[in-house]
C-alpha cells in the first residue's frame, strides 16, 4: 500500500476519535461544535450567491469569509515555527475534506507562497471560464496574513483552477 494510504488512514482515525456529541446532541470535533456536510453543499451555496451578487462580488464574498476563517484558525494553532505551522494548518484543510494540498513555495519572509490543490470543490464548479477557488484562496492567504504579521499584506490569486479545465489548482499568495 502507498505511504499516502496510511497518511489518510492514521487522518482519519485521528478524526473519529475526536469526534462526540455533547449533552444537546450536537456534534463536536474536539471542543468545536461542527456539521458534516457533502462538499457540494460549498458549491452550491457559491453557485447562488454568485447568481445574485455577480461573479466579481461573489469572489469577493467567498474569499473574505475564507480570509477571516484562516486568519482565525492559523492564530490557534500551536507549536514549531511559522513554516511549521503553516503546514500544520494546510494539513488541517486537507484532514477536513477540503481537498489534497502540496505547498510548492514557502517563503515567509518575501513573502511568497505557492500551493497546488486538487479534489477540491472546484470539481463541482466545471466548467468554468474563471477560477472558482476563492474560498480556499482566503483560507490560505488569511493564515498566511497572520504568520507574516498586518505589516505587509497579502493576496492569494489562483493560477489555475480545475473547474476551468486544469489537472489541479495553484494558488500564489503574495504581497499586495
Amino acid at each position: 500500500m502507498s505511504q499516502g494510504f496510511f497518511k489518510y488512514a492514521l487522518l482519519k482515525e485521528q478524526i473519529f476519535s475526536k469526534l462526540n456529541f455533547d449533552n444537546q446532541g450536537r456534534l463536536m470535533l474536539g471542543n468545536m461544535y461542527i456539521i458534516i456536510l457533502p462538499r457540494y453543499i460549498i458549491s452550491k451555496i457559491q453557485r447562488e450567491v454568485e447568481n445574485v451578487v455577480g461573479d466579481i462580488a461573489c469572489s469577493l464574498i467567498m474569499y473574505k469569509v475564507g480570509f477571516d476563517i484562516g486568519y482565525n484558525v492559523a492564530s490557534r494553532i500551536k507549536g514549531g515555527n511559522k513554516e511549521i505551522i503553516l503546514r500544520k494548518f494546510i494539513n488541517t484543510l486537507a484532514s477536513r475534506g477540503w481537498g489534497n494540498f502540496i505547498l510548492e513555495n514557502c517563503d515567509l519572509n518575501t513573502p511568497l507562497i505557492k500551493v497546488k490543490v486538487n479534489s477540491c470543490y472546484a470539481e463541482d464548479l466545471r466548467p468554468s471560464k474563471s477560477p472558482q477557488c476563492h474560498l480556499i484562496r482566503g483560507l490560505l492567504s488569511g493564515a498566511v496574513q497572520y504568520l507574516i504579521g498586518d505589516n505587509i499584506k497579502v493576496k492569494g490569486v489562483e493560477r489555475e483552477c480545475i473547474a476551468m479545465g486544469h489537472d489541479f489548482c495553484r494558488i500564489e499568495i503574495r504581497p499586495t
